[in-house]
């Protein structure tokens, strides 16, 4: 009795490391999305300056706010600072991370199952 037996390793591995890095990119672009809620807004430059820059050979993202003032308004202490927008915060970016870390989870695992199909 003999059977053939096909290994696609190397096409599973590629294709999942794919499906992976489009996961975290796209949970990336919600988290930035999430956060663009609750970011200091006066003329918009600031929400406008949020990016995501994703390297998909190392599945690593990174989200992140590019002006002048970004860390100087995400790091004020607590009381320092008097936003207009009333849904404005310090810290938003890490804030939203911590509230929507169960939604990151989740988001991973449906766009890698759904990149794998």
């Amino acid at each position: 009795m003999s059977f053939e037996f096909k290994w696609y390793g190397k096409k599973i591995k590629a294709q999942s490391k794919e499906a992976a890095g489009q996961a975290i990119n796209r949970a990336a672009e919600a988290v930035l999305t999430e956060a663009n809620k609750t970011v200091p807004h006066d003329e918009g430059t600031l929400e406008r300056s949020g990016t995501v820059e994703t390297d998909f050979d190392n599945l690593i993202t990174a989200v992140g706010y590019d002006t002048p003032y970004a860390v100087r308004w995400h790091e004020a202490p607590p009381g320092t600072v008097n936003f207009s927008d009333p849904r404005a915060r310090t810290k938003w970016l890490e804030k939203t991370v911590r509230e929507m870390s169960d939604k990151i989870e989740n988001h991973l695992a449906n766009k890698f199952k759904s990149e794998m199909k």
